[in-house]
């Protein structure tokens, strides 16, 4: 059970990098390529992720 967790988590996280690329290359002509636009994602996706966890284990308990 606990190596089913794992993969998926791994495949979730692994998708998600992937939705992060593609945002960054989709509003990159209009806000920049800057590292600031890099961490606005990335703060995003994370704040995100880590509220979706949060949430889950409230449910599942």
């Amino acid at each position: 059970m606990k190596r089913v967790v794992f993969f998926k988590l791994f495949v979730i996280s692994f998708f998600i990098m992937g939705l992060e690329m593609t945002a960054t290359r989709l509003i990159a002509p209009t806000f920049g390529n800057a590292v600031y636009t890099w961490g606005i994602i990335i703060s995003v996706f994370l704040i995100g992720s880590s509220g979706g966890d949060i949430t889950g284990g409230y449910t599942s308990f």
